[in-house]
């Protein structure tokens, strides 16, 4: 029988994300049905995935808001991959990941703590840096061949299809 890990990232942008990604954990450990499904909880992906690449080859389901630069992402991709696992990527962004708010604004970095001041050009200059992004993104999971869904907090009514269209829900 298969091995199926369920990577849970919990980085600190994952942090206001909790309670949606638990949620989205619980359906998928409910669809997987599995003895042999393992949890692994992950604070940086690319050493996360390193070390989960040393276990027994499986399926690995990773939730993660993937919001870490696209090399230290792809390096821990490409330890499971090498090592024969099976991988599917999914992907929780928030609404104030996609649409910040307008105005000016005090944010704080939540993997670095700093803060600053924003405003719509920082806006648009942060949104500029997401579209390039998750279209780097996009380019990275075909190239190695992954699974991959994007889901928002608020569509999670939706989950199940965007997983199956996915193909990250297929048996067998």
């Amino acid at each position: 029988s298969t091995r199926v890990y369920l990577v849970l990232d919990e980085s600190a942008s994952m942090s206001a994300k909790q309670s949606d990604a638990a949620q989205i954990a619980r359906f998928l450990k409910n669809f997987a049905h599995s003895d042999l499904l393992l949890e692994r909880r992950v604070t940086d992906l690319q050493s996360g995935l390193s070390r989960l690449a040393l276990e027994k080859a499986g399926l690995v389901v990773l939730l993660s808001d993937l919001l870490e630069p696209l090399p230290q992402i792809r390096q821990g991709l490409l330890a499971l991959k090498s090592r024969g696992f099976d991988v599917s990527l999914v992907q929780l962004l928030s609404a104030d990941d996609l649409e910040p708010p307008l105005g000016a604004w005090r944010i704080t970095d939540a993997e670095s703590d700093d803060g600053r001041e924003v405003d719509d050009v920082a806006r648009l200059a942060y949104l500029a840096r997401l579209a390039q992004h998750l279209e780097g993104l996009a380019g990275l999971t075909r190239s190695l061949g992954l699974r991959h869904a994007q889901l928002r907090g608020a569509d999670l009514p939706d989950a199940f299809a965007r997983l199956r269209r996915a193909r990250i829900l297929e048996r067998g």
